[in-house]
């Protein structure tokens, strides 16, 4: 029968020399300690300005209803109240995250 033959001797194939280089200042993922710490930057941004949108709503106001509604004035030139500092700090770290996320976008080439 032709599966009880026995099997004809092969040649091993050589193996190629493999040369490993070590790559320097790279973390346990293998990318650079920089680019790991602006990742780790770029994460608390986000979360940040998470925080910060979830806290600006209140429970009878929704993300749609405070977008079609007209923009607010001041009434008084005095010290700000806590809803226009959050307002504030909401606009400020939306525009670290849209240049943040374009540097990340740049650089990290993952």
């Amino acid at each position: 029968m032709w599966f009880a033959q026995s099997a004809t001797p092969v040649a091993p194939m050589p193996t190629p020399d493999i040369v490993v280089e070590q790559i320097a200042n790279t973390g346990a993922s293998g990318l650079p300690v920089w680019k790991m710490g602006l990742l780790a930057i770029y994460f608390l941004i986000c979360a940040a300005l998470i925080i910060c949108v979830t806290l600006r709503t209140n429970k009878s106001e929704g993300l749609m209803q405070q977008s079609m509604s007209a923009p607010s004035q001041p009434t008084s030139k005095g010290k700000m109240t806590g809803e226009e500092r959050l307002s504030d700090l909401t606009n400020n770290l939306a525009y670290v995250f849209l240049f943040l996320s374009m540097i990340v976008a740049s650089v990290i080439r993952l």
